[in-house]
């Protein structure tokens, strides 16, 4: 028998016992399997960087008969929910959730970041039932918001990712700091030269204390909980996206938009970092705040 045995990323727990270790691939290496279909956000679980990718050989299944197969009142088995690496990956975070029926070989690692803590487990198709090891199988990949100084490095993966626009990131590379454009592209986070992040004219954003580069998505806004994309030092914040109209400002104070830090050009000096917050007349004499570039 001729076993591959390819591992993709960093901390791998194999599942099961085998002749030889199963071949690891990210979703979306294999062709639709025969009456597979893709997980779709109704399903109940969050899908980032899978929702697309190809079902695994053997998944699809939606429900299995509960354990030990006892007949209900009607005769049949009595149906229970199940997860597979596409669909219902609540089910595979909960201690009690319970694995489709497959036959494959294969593992798969998946990652969804739209939680408050991104999660990844390895899935592994063990005695014919998908099983789940929270395992950080993608730690050696780069995402907005996962190591991406890793873009620097060559041959580096990007994370899986879904239907998410271009950001730049302010990290650090060879100890500096460094802007790096990422791009989902074809499921997968990719690294450009400029791009998103402006050719450096570009005035960077500032709020809650923390300075964003132009090009920056999910920024907090200033005074709610919406998120906010970086665009030339000025925020265009989401409204509503926390369950309800913006908020405003603390009585006695205003939101501004002021700047806090110039950068000096060839002829003259310009914002390179405007501040948007909530501020007080004591702060802002007359409306007059911030610093002048001249």
């Amino acid at each position: 028998m001729n076993c591959r045995k390819t591992i993709w990323g960093f901390g791998v727990v194999l599942l099961g016992v085998a002749a030889c270790a199963p071949t690891v691939r990210e979703l979306g290496d294999e062709p639709l399997a025969p009456g597979g279909r893709a997980g779709s956000a109704g399903s109940g679980g969050s899908q980032t960087g899978v929702a697309g990718s190809a079902l695994p050989s053997g998944g699809g299944t939606t429900s299995v008969p509960t354990s030990g197969g006892e007949p209900s009142s009607g005769g049949a088995p009595e149906p229970r929910e199940c997860f597979t690496p596409l669909e219902r990956l609540d089910l595979a975070r909960d201690p009690n959730g319970l694995g489709c029926m497959c036959d494959t070989a294969e593992q798969y690692c998946v990652r969804h970041e739209s939680n408050a803590e991104p999660w990844s487990g390895l899935f592994d198709c063990a005695s014919g039932q998908w099983q789940v090891a929270t395992s950080p199988c993608d730690a050696d990949c780069f995402s907005p918001t996962h190591r991406p100084y890793l873009a620097a490095e060559p041959g580096a993966t990007g994370c899986a990712c879904e239907n998410r626009g271009p950001e730049c990131v302010l990290t650090e590379h060879d100890g500096r700091p460094w802007r790096v454009a990422l791009y989902c592209n074809e499921g997968r986070w990719v690294s450009a030269e400029d791009g998103v992040c402006g050719d450096g004219s570009q005035a960077d954003c500032r709020s809650r204390g923390v300075t964003y580069p132009h090009g920056a998505r999910r920024i907090p806004s200033p005074v709610d909980c919406n998120e906010c994309d970086c665009e030339d030092g000025k925020l265009t914040c989401t409204e509503g996206g926390c369950g309800g109209a913006p908020h405003e400002c603390p009585e006695g104070s205003t939101l501004r938009v002021t700047c806090i830090e110039c950068s000096v050009g060839a002829a003259m000096s310009t914002c390179s970092v405007f501040e948007t917050a909530c501020l007080t007349e004591e702060q802002c004499p007359d409306g007059a705040c911030g610093v002048v570039c001249y």
